[in-house]
């Protein structure tokens, strides 16, 4: 929404200006956005926008981003040239591509689809694999010179729909990749237009300014290709490369454009002639980003042929001599070219194992700390209807419903019975690992101390510890869900008497488990690495240990009475302990 508004506004100032009226506010109100956009959610370590900023609490920026948050950010012209590129790389950095591979599939490249996010656990319409979705983030990648990871990703998605999918040559939704829904919204054509997009912007570059009557082609084909045409009602577009030489021919149906710019990649190092439609012409060496470029510009008439001889070393980014370096970029010139190349090539995330903590293999020695007197509310309570009102955001806002469990898509409406039966019949104690013991009180009394940012608890509850001890264990249970994955949801802070701390992040899916659920885990979606907590159900008081079994697992996607987590803090033996705070933040 933001980077729509800022296209948006930056629009109606132009349109103001040709048509004789004031673009100021306009211009005044773009520059504030974009302003917004890099102070509060540009992300100079990794080079990409963060998803948003919560309003509320501590305002943390969220990291983990949906893959339209990098798509509709390119398409509405946010980032610069060096920006797009490294957004490009982080996105390849970070989601996990699903490969797309078959039976008389194509494997000359490695073709792919992304999930929508990493976000856990799942929900409709927030980590899914959609072929619309795909072939914007290709967009995207195209319109941030990634040519080859676009076009990968652009054919892997027509591969899994039209040729792969139960309705063959459908633009359908979702595909089989999707381990949720796989074809369940075949049916559902919303990737026809951005599919046309990618075709025709993205692949053909095509980009008309009717505003500006110019017309500006830059192609994204792969190297190898020796030509393609586009033909379209009121454009005709294609190339036929021989040897050293290209010809490109474009005609419009209409004059609606005076002018075409084209911006090609430099296959070589120099330019022996250039013409159009015969005669010589000018040509420019683009400084660019990610890849050398040549441009020509020419009036357009109803046709144009472009005819390029090419001569030279071919183009070699390593045999290419470095002419400045700024980190992440390093600039290269070879021949009669210069651009700015990226330092590292992103590489994605990589598969790894789910396992216990190792404490839950053994015995362990502990001394229960009794904290009744910090206990607010019973573990049982924590949906019920009406219970999260306050604070809201005074803005326009999708928001939590206030049983504090569901979503927008489908479940205002959703909850959860959470039953403790087990820990009431426990007789007071709870040993989830031989050795380790829990207090929990048995009778209908408060068993639980809810720390929260709604108004019903206090951000943070405390209790008072003594002695000395190398580890702390803990029985947690709370609410979690997708808008707050992949980021600390709150904090277990021990402080010893000489004011020093020990802390333990709460983080979702690492370590922190909704009450209701154990995630969906996978190499792909779903991605988590290496410890996850052990969890002791509520109402039966079983105890589940992460490990090798973990991944691909669907019966605990809804627990009978819900479950907790066991988790862990290592503390330093030499010193007295004070105090324990778990925070929500």
């Amino acid at each position: 929404t933001t980077a729509y508004n800022l296209y948006h506004n930056r629009m109606a100032a132009r349109l103001a200006r040709l048509i004789g009226k004031n673009p100021a506010p306009y211009e005044a109100e773009a520059t504030l956005i974009a302003k917004a956009m890099k102070t509060h959610l540009w992300m100079e370590d990794r080079g990409a926008f963060g998803e948003y900023k919560d309003y509320l609490g501590a305002q943390m920026l969220h990291p983990s981003y949906g893959v339209w948050s990098f798509y509709h950010t390119m398409d509405s012209g946010v980032p610069d040239a060096f920006e797009a590129a490294r957004m490009a790389a982080d996105i390849e950095r970070s989601f996990k591509p699903l490969p797309v591979t078959g039976e008389n599939v194509p494997n000359d490249r490695p073709y792919r689809m992304l999930p929508s996010t990493d976000w856990m656990p799942y929900s409709w319409s927030i980590n899914n694999v959609v072929m619309g979705e795909n072939l914007h983030t290709a967009l995207g990648l195209w319109q941030a010179g990634r040519a080859d990871t676009a076009y990968e990703i652009t054919r892997g998605g027509i591969l899994a729909s039209f040729f792969m999918g139960i309705a063959p040559g459908n633009v359908g939704s979702l595909n089989y990749l999707d381990v949720y829904r796989r074809e369940s919204q075949r049916d559902f054509a919303d990737g026809a237009g951005v599919m046309s997009r990618t075709v025709v912007e993205g692949l053909f570059g095509v980009k008309p300014d009717a505003l500006s009557r110019t017309l500006t082609l830059a192609p994204g084909f792969p190297a190898e290709w020796d030509h393609a045409r586009l033909t379209h009602p009121n454009l005709t577009f294609g190339f036929r490369r021989d040897g050293q030489s290209e010809t490109w021919q474009v005609s419009q149906a209409e004059t609606r454009f005076d002018k075409v710019v084209l911006d090609i990649p430099a296959r070589q190092d120099g330019v022996k002639t250039v013409t159009v439609n015969g005669q010589p012409v000018q040509w420019t060496a683009l400084k660019s980003v990610g890849a050398p470029k040549l441009r020509i510009e020419a009036p357009l008439g109803g046709h144009a042929e472009i005819r390029i001889v090419w001569a030279g070393q071919a183009i070699d980014a390593g045999k290419a001599t470095t002419v400045a370096a700024t980190a992440p970029f390093t600039g290269k010139r070879q021949g009669a070219f210069e651009w700015y190349a990226l330092d590292a090539k992103p590489t994605p995330p990589q598969s790894c194992p789910v396992k216990a903590p190792v404490w839950a293999r053994g015995t362990a020695a502990v001394e229960p700390v009794d904290i009744a007197t910090a206990f607010n509310d019973k573990v049982t309570a924590i949906f019920a209807p009406g219970k999260y009102r306050s604070p809201r955001s005074p803005f326009v806002s999708l928001a939590m419903p206030a049983q504090g469990i569901g979503a927008w898509a489908g479940h205002v409406n959703a909850t959860a019975t959470i039953d403790d039966a087990a820990l009431r019949a426990a007789g007071g104690q709870i040993t989830p690992v031989e050795g380790l013991t829990f207090k929990t009180p048995a009778g209908d009394v408060n068993n639980i101390a809810f720390a929260s940012l709604w108004d019903n608890y206090p951000d943070e509850v405390s209790v008072k510890l003594s002695g000395k001890a190398k580890r702390a264990y803990l029985l947690m249970a709370g609410s979690t869900n997708h808008m707050q994955s992949r980021i600390t949801n709150g904090t277990v802070t021990v402080t010893y008497a000489d004011g020093t701390t020990a802390n333990l992040e709460l983080r979702n899916p690492d370590n922190w488990w909704p009450i209701e659920r154990d995630y969906f885990i996978d190499d792909y979606q779903f991605r988590l690495c290496g410890e996850a907590p052990v969890r002791v159900d509520l109402k039966t008081g079983k105890v589940w240990e992460p490990g090798a079994d973990s991944k691909g697992r669907r019966d605990r996607e809804k627990i009978d009475g819900g479950s907790a987590n066991v988790l862990s803090l290592d503390l330093d033996p030499t010193k007295t302990l004070k105090s324990l705070s778990v925070k929500a933040v």
